[in-house]
Formats: structure tokens, sequence, C-alpha cells
């Protein structure tokens, strides 16, 4: 996991919660994380983890329907990010597949995709961290 690829707004797991990347010092060394309760707490980036992407949680806390799938619309065209075996899979409006992201596992790597594909935030409902936590705490 390379450290340089998280970025404030990313939820992250730090020690046993979720939290979303509020700060980040200038050496990527410490970052400050609000948890689901609007605690802000200080870890050092060994402490930091990613969240592997799961279907019941993008389901839970980002709008995917049941089916794994999330549609974006772009300049009056629509597109949709299908969660395949734990990867993302970008589809046309008719659902073929445009590309597969192989590599793209873990929910910030999916943040900032759809930050640079959309040019705004993944949302995310705040009250459902807490199902978000529950579902996915370990590593691989």
């Amino acid at each position: 996991m390379n450290i340089s690829e998280f970025r404030v707004g990313n939820l992250v797991k730090a020690g046993n919660t979720i939290g979303e990347v509020v700060t980040i010092d200038s050496n990527r060394y410490y970052f400050v994380v609000k948890n689901s309760s609007g605690s802000l707490n200080e870890y050092d980036r060994l402490t930091i983890e990613p969240i592997f992407i799961e279907r019941t949680m993008l389901v839970n806390c980002f709008g995917f329907d049941k089916d794994g799938k999330l549609k974006i619309s772009i300049d009056s065209r629509d597109f949709y990010f299908q969660e395949n075996e734990g990867h993302i899979i970008l589809l046309e409006s008719n659902l073929w597949p445009l590309i597969h992201f192989w590599d793209l596992k873990t929910l910030h790597q999916l943040q900032n995709f759809y930050y640079r594909f959309k040019g705004e935030h993944l949302a995310y409902n705040v009250k459902n961290l807490e199902d978000c936590k529950s579902i996915n705490l370990h590593t691989r």
C-alpha cells in the first residue's frame, strides 16, 4: 500500500474504526481522522489502512444498488460503476463494459477515481459508517 494514495476526504481504517481523513501533515506521517461520532483523532501512517471494496458496503454506504451498480451522469451521458468480485468495472449506459479496473480494489482508490472521473466527491451516508465498520475491518 502506497501511503501517498490517501487524500483528504478518503475513508480509511484507523485503529478499530472507519473514518474520514480530514488532515494530512506535509510529511504524510500523521493523519487526522474523523469517526462517525464526529471525534477527531490523530494516527501515524503505520496505523492507517485501506478498506477493501465489498458490495454490501457499497450498497449500505455509497448508494450502489443491490446489484452493485452506481449510475453516474456526465454531460448528459450515463455510465455505471459495477462492483464485480472486489473490483470495479466501468459500464456504458447500455451496460456494456468499457474498462475493468482490476487494480481498483480499495475504497480510497474508488473515491479518488470517482473524483477524477466525475469531478466531485463520492457521497456516502455518514449515519451508515458504523454499518461499514462492521462489514469490513479486515486487511488482505
